[in-house]
């Protein structure tokens, strides 16, 4: 939220999604929410946040994370969780 990918992928970013789903509505019949964490450009940091949230919060889907280093853990951390991840090209 605060590293060089803040311009692109901070707050704004996080504010932008929180309108689209407000204007989107629900989803097949359950609403939406946004959720956001800082994973500090750091793998491992990264990697944790998806696993909570895949394993205890019930995330369905992480899009918009923009670090090489925890896009690579995310990707694999979703194969094993069978849930879906999305990152940006760079």
């Amino acid at each position: 939220m605060a590293s060089v990918y803040s311009d692109a992928s901070g707050q704004g970013s996080v504010e932008a999604a929180k309108m689209a789903v407000e204007d989107a509505g629900p989803i097949l019949g359950q609403p939406a929410e946004i959720i956001f964490a800082d994973h500090q450009m750091k793998a491992d940091v990264g990697a944790s946040t998806a696993r909570r949230w895949f394993e205890r919060e019930g995330v369905d889907t992480i899009v918009d994370v923009p670090s090489s280093s925890v896009a690579f853990a995310l990707r694999t951390l979703s194969l094993e969780s069978r849930r879906f991840y999305c990152s940006p090209a760079r």
